[in-house]
Parts: C-alpha cells; sequence; structure tokens
C-alpha cells in the first residue's frame, strides 16, 4: 500500500497586515494544476482575473489587498 506525505485537501488562512497584491503560503501547491481555490473575504477569487500563480507558495493579486482581508486557501491534490 502507497503512503502519501503530504494530505489530499489542505486549507490555509493569511490575515493581510499590509497593503499589497503578493500573498505567500506555508503550504505549497503545485501552480498550474488546478488544485488551489482561493477566497478574499469569502468571495471567491478566479484565477488569472483576479490573481496569478507565481511561485509554489505565493499569489499576486491584480488589486492590492488592505489590511484586515482575510485570504483562504483551499488546496486538493488530484493525484
Amino acid at each position: 500500500m502507497t503512503q502519501w506525505n503530504e494530505p489530499y485537501v489542505t486549507v490555509e488562512t493569511v490575515k493581510v497586515v499590509a497593503i499589497g497584491k503578493s500573498v505567500t503560503f506555508a503550504n505549497r501547491y503545485y501552480p498550474g494544476s488546478g488544485d488551489l481555490l482561493v477566497f478574499v473575504n469569502g468571495m471567491y477569487a478566479v484565477k488569472d482575473f483576479d490573481f496569478t500563480e507565481t511561485t509554489p507558495f505565493s499569489i499576486e493579486f491584480n488589486d492590492d489587498l488592505q489590511p484586515g482581508d482575510v485570504v483562504v486557501a483551499h488546496r486538493q491534490k488530484f493525484w
């Protein structure tokens, strides 16, 4: 039986502390794989419309985030 080293689903919440466009996560995702869903203040953010996947640990929004905004990343492995 195969053991996985990573969970199938992770949810991470980042509270924005400064005005900016970039958000960095503690847990990696796989850019371009479709495994990342992002919500800002409870609203679904659309990849390539609202944000761009930049590295396996970060995304960049098209518009500035404000202090107090809450970004939730939901990652699910599909392989």
